[in-house]
């Protein structure tokens, strides 16, 4: 997005906007993955697909916001890792191709390290960026379902029985939690991000940020329960001034 000065800006995008575009894109998942009726575990499902794009448009955005953020030596290197983080997202999606081509029999071990590294970047990213608790709780969410998709990965590919389901309902959960987990941390990007840039934000906006930003922390610091002013004559006693 072009600013009246010829520089890329942030769009501003709703918090709602943003949850309703992700649960549609997950709803249409299923729905196609129905439809087709091909198991999820296979390469060629709508599951696999939607990962692959999910991970195109979030390191898309990520590219985006460090083109806006790159005069920001603070934002250059928070959006720095973002998409460093999303190019470890696409290289997870490349391991499918080695075990499917042959290549290698197990992708568990290569996945391992990618999955913490990724996760460590997103947390970095978010914590430097100070972002509201909503977008604090993707990333947990992120991190859950990459745990699932770890283990239910690790039995399936190491042949574990796990009860009574089986390795193909085992392989299908896996994929189903990696696009969970993928879209999770794409939706904490974009919402950490959806702002216009601090430079192109008003005075008065500023201010009422800062206010609003303030009264957060003192509510949730429990600072102050009430507002207590002392007697003005107070203030010019030995040691109290």
């Amino acid at each position: 997005m072009q600013s009246q000065t010829g520089r890329l800006r942030t769009p501003s995008i709703p918090t709602r906007t943003v949850l309703v575009g992700a649960s549609l894109f997950a709803l249409s998942t299923g729905l196609a993955q129905i439809l087709t009726e091909t198991p999820a575990w296979r390469f060629d499902s709508p599951v696999q697909y939607d990962s692959d794009f999910a991970v195109a448009v979030g390191l898309c955005w990520t590219l985006f916001q460090l083109a806006v953020h790159w005069q920001t030596q603070r934002e250059r290197g928070r959006w720095l890792m973002a998409s460093g983080a999303m190019l470890l997202l696409g290289a997870i999606q490349a391991t499918d191709l080695l075990v499917s081509s042959g290549l290698i029999r197990d992708d568990w071990l290569l996945d391992l390290p990618l999955w913490m590294a990724v996760a460590t970047l997103v947390h970095a990213v978010l914590r430097r960026g100070r972002e509201r608790p909503g977008v604090a709780m993707l990333w947990r969410a992120g991190v859950l379902l990459q745990t699932v998709f770890m283990l239910c990965d690790l039995c399936q590919g190491r042949s574990i029985v796990a009860w009574s389901i089986s390795a193909k309902d085992i392989a299908s959960l896996a994929e189903w939690s990696e696009l969970l987990a993928i879209e999770s941390y794409v939706m904490a990007f974009v919402l950490a991000g959806r702002a216009a840039s601090s430079q192109a934000v008003s005075t008065p906006r500023r201010l009422l940020a800062t206010g609003a930003e303030a009264r957060r922390v003192y509510e949730r610091g429990h600072l102050f329960q009430k507002a207590i002013y002392p007697p003005l004559r107070l203030a010019f006693y030995p040691a109290v001034r």
